[in-house]
C-alpha cells in the first residue's frame, strides 16, 4: 500500500494523469523528476525537523 501511496501523490499534487511529451525518454525522464519530488514531498517533515 506503499506504493500506492506515492501514486496518489503523483497524481493528485503534481497533476500527472496524462503524459506530456512525445517518446519514451523524455516522459520517463519526466516521471523521474516528478518522483523525486514526492519523495521530498513525503518526507517534508523529517527534513524540517532536521533543520
Amino acid at each position: 500500500a506503499r506504493v500506492e501511496h506515492c501514486f496518489r501523490v503523483l497524481k493528485c499534487q503534481f497533476g500527472f494523469r496524462q503524459v506530456r511529451y512525445r517518446g519514451l525518454a523524455r516522459n520517463e525522464r519526466h516521471l523521474r523528476r516528478l518522483m523525486a519530488l514526492v519523495n521530498l514531498y513525503q518526507f517534508r517533515r523529517q527534513l524540517l525537523a532536521v533543520t
